[in-house]
Parts: C-alpha cells; sequence; structure tokens
C-alpha cells in the first residue's frame, strides 16, 4: 500500500519545520552560551588582575617582615651583649649598687609645688 502523495507532503514539511525550529533553539542556547562565556571571561581577567595585586602584596609585606626580623635578631643580640657585659661589670665590682634617687627636676617644674 503506496502512501498518498499529499500525506508524503505533510510529513516532509513537518520535518522541515522541526529541523528549522531545532536550528532556531540550537543558534540561541548558543549565543546564550557565547555571552556566558564571555562574562565568564571578563570575570576571570579581574580575578586574575586582583590575584596578581595580591601577590604583589604579599611579596611587600613578606620583604617587610623579613627586615623587621632581622632588625629583632640584630636588638636580640646588642641586648644579650649589653646584658653580659653588664652582670660581668657588676659581677667583678666595676658597678656598685646605689641608692635610687630621681634626677633633680627643671626649675620650672618647681612651681607650684607643695611641700
Amino acid at each position: 500500500m503506496a502512501a498518498h502523495p499529499t500525506v508524503l507532503k505533510q510529513t516532509d514539511d513537518l520535518v522541515e519545520l522541526f529541523r528549522h525550529v531545532l536550528d532556531n533553539n540550537v543558534e540561541r542556547y548558543c549565543v546564550a552560551a557565547k555571552t556566558e562565556l564571555s562574562s565568564l571571561y571578563r570575570e576571570l581577567e579581574v580575578e586574575r588582575l586582583q590575584h596578581q595585586e595580591t601577590k604583589q602584596l604579599l611579596v611587600d609585606e613578606s620583604h617587610k617582615l623579613y627586615l623587621l626580623e632581622t632588625q629583632l635578631h640584630t636588638l636580640q643580640r646588642q641586648l644579650n651583649r649589653e646584658q653580659n657585659t653588664f652582670e660581668r661589670a657588676f659581677q667583678y665590682g666595676g658597678v656598685q649598687k646605689l641608692p635610687f634617687s630621681p634626677p633633680p627636676l627643671p626649675p620650672f617644674m618647681y612651681i607650684g609645688l607643695v611641700y
């Protein structure tokens, strides 16, 4: 039993219509995907720039920390030397224990003192 030519024509028309709808949907999806992809690329570029800035800040702060650690180490060595010198001088009698007396006040500080 052969199909009627009208039925074949209508089937071909439906197939063509579905192809056209499918092509339009795919095209819309691709445009949306390209837009989203381009937006993601822009965000990625911004994050890369922020990352570079953060890395530079980290390098700067690490350098400052290194300098401060070096200075702290130097000051600790100096303090240890001075402490050892003082202990040796005190041990061998080079430094005598004196009673503590505050230094004299400058003359303008005596104004208003009540005895």
